[in-house]
């Protein structure tokens, strides 16, 4: 009986390994396709006009990230078209959390 224990034990090893080679490639592969810039949009700038500053302002920087909307009153979430993909920079961040409010962007 413990050969037939030692067999699943050794697949297992066997699979965890071919599954934590799959993982690392993964991981080098996603940094750079999944990094998004969340912008959270407080109850406070949930007006009309500032959402169109936001977005020509988004439309300034063009880049390849996307960038997602966070609402917090509602708890909801958006991602905005590929037209409003940015190229991250300490002054856009800096003129993004002038008009939103400190600490309200986030890349991740």
């Amino acid at each position: 009986m413990n050969g037939g224990e030692t067999t699943p034990s050794g697949n297992e090893a066997v699979n965890n390994r071919h599954a934590s080679e799959k993982d690392s490639r993964t991981d080098t592969a996603n940094p750079k396709a999944e990094q998004r810039v969340f912008v959270k949009i407080t109850a406070d700038a949930e007006q009309s006009e500032l959402l169109v500053k936001l977005k020509e302002l988004l439309q300034r920087h063009p880049g390849p990230v996307a960038t997602v909307l966070f609402y917090e009153r509602s708890q909801k979430v958006l991602a905005l078209s590929d037209a409003y993909r940015i190229k991250p920079s300490k002054e856009l961040f800096a003129e993004m959390e002038g008009m939103l409010g400190q600490d309200t962007v986030k890349v991740k």
